[in-house]
């Protein structure tokens, strides 16, 4: 991952002036993000600056950023990875722009050029990106369609930041009343997350995924994000059959695990022996045996000092049957209090998915060896994999009875479980409601 952070001056005849240590501490904060390299600019108005932390992954001598076009005029930080820029870049080339290096970041710099506001729609990868264009005094920045990646803003009119993290934000003197928001604070207790738009301090901002915002300095209009993209679940005609529909998946599971493997850097798979990581590990090996490349993939796994939670068995097994290079790690009580603190500060909110500690533990021992992971992460949202999802299934049968009946029977049902039961407890309540 890298970081990006920035400050624009949102009325251009206002007097500010952004101390170079003050730049300093907002990427700083962020270092953690891009320990390959950082670097920031300013723009010649003095109406914009933008820093940036990199974690090499593609051209790794030439894709230092800031990165701006020939004449200087359009200056990008980036965040994430954008999967079809060898395609997109020969679009770009045969429309006369000219490049200087194999970065993906770059077709940014020239998608802007050519397509403004719809660049985001060409776009196929995880991003999070702003873009200065000093001709037309201009800050244009877009969130990719799920909000793989983040990103947070924050205005009082005069002055507007954004960054990867919250705390770069923080760094700003500025930005003084740092108070809770008691919305998302009732949010996030109610669905243990902080739902977008809203984060945990006031007046500071997520960007929805699938939005992008646009501020036009000598506007004097005030941020306002707007979608580009959003699911659609338009059905497909003809119905394809179930083996067709699974072909498809298949194929473009596969698709999709090939345009990951793109990299300059060593990477590898977490493994958890279940059904998504198992067949994100299965196409791996597939392609690589594909390519001729003889290095195994390298596949990593955490268990747990308490047998009865741990899933190495499964893991391992899958790592037989692939033949991997595979690495474990074991983890316990102590290592969960130990990092829960530092997880909350990364993730700049409290940390409600315990999964979330080892998932970290992991990262931190796999950075030995490899800088890029592919996961199966999502596979239960996508394909429903949770037990709430099979007890909304069988929703359609309780359809006869009056909402207020059904309400009351289930969720007074549902209060009398013991904690043991809370598996059950929750399909009844989300029963009650669906």
């Amino acid at each position: 991952m890298c970081g990006i952070v920035g400050v624009l001056k949102m009325r251009g005849s206002a007097r500010w002036t952004l101390p170079p240590q003050v730049a300093a501490r907002m990427v700083d904060t962020l270092r953690y993000r891009g320990p390959d390299g950082q670097g920031d600019w300013f723009s010649a108005d003095g109406l914009c600056w933008l820093g940036h932390t990199r974690l090499a992954i593609i051209d790794l001598a030439g894709g230092h950023q800031p990165m701006g076009n020939e004449d200087g005029s359009v200056w990008v930080s980036f965040n994430g990875e954008i999967y079809n820029h060898e395609p997109l870049r020969e679009e770009l080339k045969a429309l006369g722009h000219i490049f200087k290096s194999r970065c993906d970041t770059e077709v940014l710099v020239h998608g802007w050029e050519q397509w403004k506001e719809d660049l985001p729609t060409k776009l196929r990868g995880m991003f999070a990106f702003a873009v200065y264009d000093a001709s037309r005094r201009s800050m244009f920045i877009a969130r990719d369609r799920l909000g793989i990646k983040p990103f947070y803003w924050w205005s009082d009119g005069d002055v507007f930041l954004f960054a990867s993290e919250i705390k770069a934000i923080l760094a700003y003197p500025a930005l003084r009343s740092r108070q809770v928001d008691h919305n998302a604070l009732s949010q996030f207790l109610t669905f243990r997350y902080v739902p977008a738009p809203l984060t945990m301090f006031k007046a500071v901002w997520k960007l929805p995924a699938g939005h992008f915002l646009r501020i036009d300095i000598d506007s004097g209009k005030p941020p306002q994000p707007v979608r580009y993209w959003d699911v659609s679940f338009r059905r497909h005609q003809p119905t394809p059959s179930f083996e067709e529909a699974m072909e498809r998946v298949d194929g473009l599971l596969c698709e999709s695990v090939r345009l990951r493997l793109m990299s300059e850097v060593p990477l590898g798979a977490q493994l958890s022996g279940g059904v998504d990581s198992s067949l994100i590990v299965a196409h791996m090996e597939r392609l690589r045996e594909e390519a001729g490349n003889r290095e195994r993939v390298k596949t990593f796994s955490i268990g747990f000092s308490e047998g009865g939670f741990s899933e190495l068995p499964y893991a391992r097994a899958v790592a037989r049957r692939y033949n991997t290079e595979h690495h474990e790690v074991v983890v316990g009580f102590d290592e969960f209090v130990d990092q829960f603190a530092r997880l909350c500060w990364m993730h700049d909110e409290p940390v409600s998915e315990p999964p979330a500690i080892p998932t970290y533990l992991l990262c931190r021992y796999a950075k030995q060896h490899v800088t890029v992971m592919l996961t199966g992460e999502g596979g239960d949202e996508l394909f429903g994999g949770y037990p709430k999802c099979a007890a909304d299934l069988k929703s359609r049968w309780l359809d006869w009875m009056p909402d207020g009946v059904r309400r009351g029977l289930l969720r007074g049902a549902a209060s009398m479980l013991p904690f043991g039961q809370r598996r059950l407890r929750i399909a009844l309540e989300n029963l009650s409601i669906a």
